[in-house]
């Protein structure tokens, strides 16, 4: 025991200084994992989140000046698609790495839209290993067959003209029409109108959308739908632009919104859409720039609002299955035209999230080489360790 009087304080200020230099000179790497402060806390329950005051938190531990706390707001979800078991080990990989990115510090429920069934036992392994957050499957549709029996007789006319028959009798989701699968042409449309009003989502304000062949790839350090939240964003997206809508859309934006798009890009200051609009006769030559669909934050409340649901089933017109109109501009329009400044980008906001998506990271810098599977060995296993030998990475050549 060190006696106090006999050293002398200076004295002993210098010996606390030697320890501090030997302890920080160790090999930081040889501390067990479980100690390290690169360990990461995932919760058993929901209840594990909940702090003395009720509210739901995660604490980022560590040395990071990065650090921040994760709140866990209510009637959030994550979502995506799948047409069917083909896609299931994009499913299974992209909420894997999501989970072990994002989503274990805050247990959001998550729900795969699916064009066919998927087997029972499929479902309950995965919800094992997303385990304890809600995780669901739920079938979109009633059957092709079913979809076009119910349609509107111009549509369904419309349909079958541009599909070059007379009945339906011999399609299926995989017949290619115009150089596309009409299970693709489905999810386009399903994302556009459907999703907004699908039941299954009645309980929830804030979603988040990741694409199944999205891939995290490294531990966010920030809470994008925490910031979403509490700013009231509208949309707050990864990318833009991703491509352009052909210029006719413009004479069904004006039907829809009473306003045509003549300019639409990201303010380099402030990180929102801004917009400049048209009249009647104005800019209908003018394609209009799309907001990359595979990774948004959105405000479910503006999008099924009566004025952007009947704006877009105009958008969508008599088309069933035809591609376009698609996603994206459903996406879109209805911002750019009714909240430009509460749309905002992602990186702008200082949400850099490196997430893969057709060899792109934030649909932006190039990867090479331009596989999944390589850019994990390579980099992502590294930047995501606690994903590492916990989720198969088995897609993405």
């Amino acid at each position: 025991m060190i006696n106090i009087q006999r050293v002398g304080k200076n004295k002993l200020y210098l010996l606390c200084i030697g320890v501090i230099v030997y302890f920080t000179s160790l090999n930081i790497s040889s501390v067990p994992e479980s100690l390290s402060f690169a360990s990461v806390f995932i919760p058993n329950s929901i209840d594990d989140l909940k702090n003395n005051t009720g509210n739901y938190t995660f604490s980022n531990s560590g040395n990071s000046s990065n650090s921040t706390v994760f709140v866990r707001h209510e009637h959030v979800v994550i979502v995506t698609k799948i047409h069917g078991m083909h896609q299931w080990g994009l499913l299974v990989q992209s909420m894997c790495l999501l989970h072990y990115a994002y989503n274990h510090k805050v247990l959001y429920d998550i729900i795969a839209f699916s064009t066919d069934p998927v087997p029972e036992d499929k479902i309950k392994s995965l919800q094992a290993m997303l385990s304890p957050v809600r995780f669901r499957i739920v079938v979109d549709n009633r059957g092709l067959h079913e979809e076009i029996a119910a349609l509107p007789q111009a549509k369904h006319d419309a349909f079958l003209k541009m599909c070059n028959v007379s009945e339906a009798t011999n399609l299926t989701w995989f017949s290619n029409i115009r150089g596309n699968r009409l299970a693709y042409n489905w999810q386009a449309e399903f994302r556009s109108v459907h999703l907004w009003q699908h039941p299954s989502m009645a309980e929830y304000k804030t979603m988040l959308w990741m694409d199944t062949d999205g891939f995290a790839t490294k531990l966010w350090e920030k809470d994008p739908v925490d910031y979403f939240i509490k700013n009231d964003g509208i949309i707050m997206f990864d990318h833009f632009p991703q491509g352009s809508a052909f210029s006719w859309i413009q004479k069904r934006v004006y039907a829809a919104f009473n306003a045509t798009i003549c300019e639409l890009k990201v303010s380099k200051e402030t990180g929102n859409l801004v917009t400049k609009l048209g009249t009647k006769d104005q800019c209908h030559n003018k394609r209009i720039p799309d907001i990359h669909g595979f990774f948004h934050i959105t405000n479910m409340d503006f999008y099924r609002s009566p004025i952007v649901r009947d704006g877009l089933a105009t958008m969508l017109g008599d088309c069933f299955l035809c591609r376009d109109p698609d996603d994206q501009i459903s996406l879109t329009v209805p911002a750019a035209i009714l909240a430009p400044n509460r749309s905002w980008e992602m990186r702008s906001k200082g949400f850099r999230l490196d997430v893969y998506h057709n060899a792109a990271i934030d649909g932006i810098d190039r990867v090479k080489p331009p596989g999944f599977k390589p850019y994990w060995k390579n980099i992502a296993q590294h930047t995501l360790p606690t994903a590492a030998g916990v989720c198969q990475i088995t897609e993405g050549n």
